[in-house]
């Protein structure tokens, strides 16, 4: 498993695993990249919140969002993707450089409402 959350302040979190007890408790091990660096990090859901999860998921992202003062923000994933492509010219060696943009073939337009 590996999930990659977005927040609204630029933060990225990485789940990295989700062990459950059944009807207790789950142990989450994530990292948290920042601009206070890299952390592994572990959390331990039980109790109530335990019970509230059920089937959303989401609930774990606020969650740990919440626990690092972060706010969640939805991946979503870009119409394109850009790449610098380098490459030498075969007369004279001169590095060239070009821009190569693609379209992303998970990229699902959300309807517009008025």
């Amino acid at each position: 498993m590996y999930i990659t959350l977005g927040t609204i302040e630029g933060a990225v979190i990485h789940i990295k695993s989700i062990s459950i007890y059944p009807c207790e408790s789950a142990t989450i091990i994530y990292s948290v990249f920042g601009s206070g660096g890299n952390q592994e990090l572990t959390y331990v859901m039980e109790g109530e919140q335990y019970k509230k999860w059920g089937n959303d998921d989401t609930l774990i992202y606020h969650l740990l969002c919440a626990k690092h003062k972060f706010h969640y923000k939805p991946y979503e994933e870009p119409e394109f993707f850009e790449e610098v492509m380098v490459s030498a010219d075969e007369k004279t060696g001169e590095m060239k450089y070009e821009t190569v943009r693609y379209a992303n073939p998970k990229y699902k337009p959300t309807e517009q409402t008025a």
